[in-house]
């Protein structure tokens, strides 16, 4: 086998490899627990982002705007980053308003770090 060949079947290995690469979780983890309607949270899912497509962002947007907000930066907007929660895990706005300053925060940080860093 030639030099080349060997080294493109490196690349075939490398490249495979990336492919089954695991995706981190997407676990917001709260300080404290949580009872919502009959249930307990100490932590909330939000991979449902990873589900998340163009018409979602659109809506989003649009429901930014009837609201008026006007964001400089959504993805570090309490609001914005509250509502794609929502939308990722199905649970209503009431079970995100009466998280802990602390603990939106956490969600927070989850959605940037999903948008702006993977």
């Amino acid at each position: 086998m030639d030099e080349s060949v060997k080294l493109e079947a490196k690349m075939d290995t490398t490249n495979e490899q990336t492919k089954k690469k695991e995706l981190p979780p997407l676990v917001a983890t709260f300080e404290k627990t949580y009872k919502f309607e009959g249930k307990e949270y100490d932590k909330i899912d939000l991979s449902g982002m990873r589900k998340m497509g163009t018409t979602d962002s659109q809506d989003l947007d649009d429901v930014m705007r009837a609201m008026g907000r006007v964001l400089v930066n959504k993805f570090r907007d309490t609001m914005y980053c509250k509502h794609v929660a929502m939308r990722a895990t199905s649970l209503p706005v009431e079970f995100f308003n009466m998280l802990s300053m602390k603990d939106i925060n956490e969600v927070e940080n989850v959605v940037q770090y999903y948008f702006l860093v993977l």
